[in-house]
């Protein structure tokens, strides 16, 4: 059971993704309670849809809060690079659960249930013995589904890598420098093998010498690096014609570099574009 809890598993990382994902459950929840009616919400007097439509704004709120909120607040918990199977459930559960709360205040309000803390446990503890099975199954069944997916791409990244021209036969120096310009790095094009984020500065990653640190964001830095050069991440560009191996599991991609320790991930949002320029180095 560890061992499946702990599978890699893709995170929501981008933040359209989690209002759209968001959005999405809040109108199914509107769409199911206006179709079906169940827990006698049929008797509603007035405006039956305005009152589903309360509902699904409330499951709109909570869900906005627990998915741009919480990664904030609960950091440690929330890394994108450490999700897995285990840690999608327990998130998931816990938006069944704020929903459930949610919105069994809302019935109380709309005097659909009685104020007691009876009536709450049942109410929270259905949701919850109802949400926990489909859950799980949903998140195992994507858990693979993008292994599966994922690990039959890098079988031609890396085929791709093995069919490139050697990095020292396009070899070049390009120019770096500081946003107030007080230091210049100079360096070979294939001695760089990726540069790293940290705040507004960037640590250039080379085959022979430590990171070299300059103050400067990696957004400015993007614009002016060779076109061999991807951002692959909101921490992270490569250079593409150092990459040496691509693994790939639920979570997105891996690479790794010959002759170094140096280990980078590719956002799910940039997968696409990674394997179409990687592709290209190869024709």
């Amino acid at each position: 059971m560890r061992s499946i809890l702990g599978k890699p598993f893709p995170a929501l990382a981008e933040t359209r993704q989690k209002v759209r994902s968001a959005c999405f459950i809040a109108f199914f929840v509107f769409g199911f309670l206006s179709i079906f009616k169940p827990f006698g919400i049929s008797n509603v007097q007035g405006n039956f849809y305005f009152v589903t439509m309360l509902y699904g704004l409330i499951t709109l709120i909570i869900l906005l809060l627990t998915q741009l909120i919480f990664p904030n607040i609960i950091s440690t918990f929330y890394d994108e690079q450490k999700w897995n199977v285990g840690r999608e459930i327990i998130h998931t559960m816990a938006n069944i659960l704020f929903i459930a709360i949610g919105n069994f205040l809302l019935s109380c309000f709309l005097k659909f249930f009685p104020w007691s803390l009876d009536t709450f446990l049942r109410f929270v503890g259905f949701t919850f013995a109802i949400g926990i099975i489909p859950v799980s199954i949903q998140v195992l069944i994507r858990q693979n589904v993008y292994h599966k997916r994922n690990q039959k791409a890098v079988i031609d990244d890396n085929e791709a890598i093995a069919q490139r021209a050697n990095p020292d036969e396009t070899n070049f120096f390009f120019t770096l420098k500081e946003d107030e310009g007080k230091n210049v790095l100079t360096v070979e094009s294939s001695e760089v093998l990726a540069i790293e984020s940290s705040g507004n500065y960037i640590d250039v990653h080379t085959r022979s010498a430590k990171p070299t640190t300059l103050r400067r964001t990696i957004t400015s830095a993007e614009r002016e690096l060779p076109s061999q050069y991807l951002r692959v991440h909101r921490s992270w560009i490569v250079n593409l014609k150092s990459i040496s191996k691509v693994y790939g599991n639920a979570r997105g991609y891996t690479l790794e570099f010959e002759n170094s320790q140096l280990t980078i991930p590719v956002s799910r949002s940039k997968l696409k574009e990674f394997d179409t320029r990687l592709a290209e180095l190869s024709r």
